[in-house]
C-alpha cells in the first residue's frame, strides 16, 4: 500500500506530467482501469436509498457516483473527473472524452494528443499545483449545486472516506 500511495502523490502533479508524462499517463490509465474493474461499494447504493433530495459534492476522480445511478445534474465533482481529457498546455477550452485503455502505453506516441497543437492530453483532474486544470465542467456542476442549495432550508452533509493519504 505504501508503494501505491507513493506513487499517488508522485504523479499526481503537473510536474510529473510535464516531466514524466509517460509514467504519469500510466499512473492515471493504472488509476482508470482499476475503478472500472471495482464496482462501487454498497455505501453508494445505501447513501441512495435515503429517498432524500441529495447532491453529491465529491472530491473522488472515479465516477463511481455516476456508476451507482446518481443523477448527473447533481454531482458536483470539485477535482474533475477521470472521463474526460484536456490539452496539457490549454491551447483550446475543447474537452474530449477519455480514451478507452487496455493496458498500459509503452511509449508516449500512444497517448493522446491534442489535435490542435499536438501536446499530450491530460486528465481532466485537478491536481498538486495545478495551474492549467480546465473548470468548465466543475464550474458548471457548482453553478448547479448552488442552485440547488439556495432553494434548501436546511442542508445536511455527510464527509465519508477522505482517508489520511492527502
Amino acid at each position: 500500500c505504501s508503494a501505491e500511495k507513493d506513487n499517488f502523490i508522485k504523479f499526481s502533479s503537473c510536474a510529473a506530467l510535464q516531466e514524466r508524462p509517460l509514467e504519469a499517463w500510466n499512473f492515471y490509465i493504472s488509476r482508470l482501469i482499476k475503478y472500472s474493474q471495482v464496482p462501487p461499494h454498497r455505501g453508494y447504493f445505501d447513501l441512495k436509498n435515503l429517498n432524500k433530495d441529495i447532491f453529491v459534492v465529491t472530491s473522488n476522480v472515479d465516477g463511481h457516483f455516476k456508476a451507482s445511478g446518481y443523477p448527473t445534474d447533481k454531482i458536483y465533482e470539485i477535482h474533475g473527473n477521470l472521463e474526460y481529457i484536456q490539452c496539457s498546455r490549454h491551447c483550446t477550452d475543447d474537452i474530449q472524452p477519455m480514451p478507452t485503455f487496455t493496458g498500459e502505453l509503452g511509449s508516449l506516441k500512444e497517448a493522446p494528443h491534442c489535435p490542435h497543437c499536438d501536446s499530450v492530453m491530460r486528465p481532466v483532474v485537478m491536481m498538486f499545483n495545478d495551474y492549467a486544470f480546465d473548470d468548465q465542467i466543475v464550474s458548471k456542476q457548482s453553478d448547479k449545486f448552488w442552485a440547488w442549495a439556495t432553494t434548501k432550508k436546511n442542508i445536511v452533509g455527510i464527509e465519508i472516506g477522505a482517508g489520511t493519504y492527502v
